[in-house]
């Protein structure tokens, strides 16, 4: 199958995408079970990693969101 270049690069910005968040949810997770094993995790702690989890994520889409569009613009 045969892409034109914008969906090669819309495809290749999803896949980025994925693997960034996938490692940043690899890197929360391996600070949430390293807190449980150290009996760290306390209420303070579970906020602070969320805050840290929805900033990562909310930073992550944001770069994506601009990404999109400057191959929208291109293509304009």
């Amino acid at each position: 199958m045969r892409f034109n270049p914008t969906a090669k690069k819309a495809i290749s910005a999803l896949l980025i995408l994925l693997l960034m968040a996938g490692f940043y949810g690899a890197i929360i997770a391996l600070c949430n079970q390293y807190l449980r094993e150290h009996d760290m995790l306390t209420n303070a702690s579970k906020f602070v990693l969320g805050v840290f989890m929805f900033a990562g994520f909310y930073f992550i889409y944001k770069w994506f969101s601009k990404r999109i569009d400057a191959i929208q613009k291109q293509t304009d």
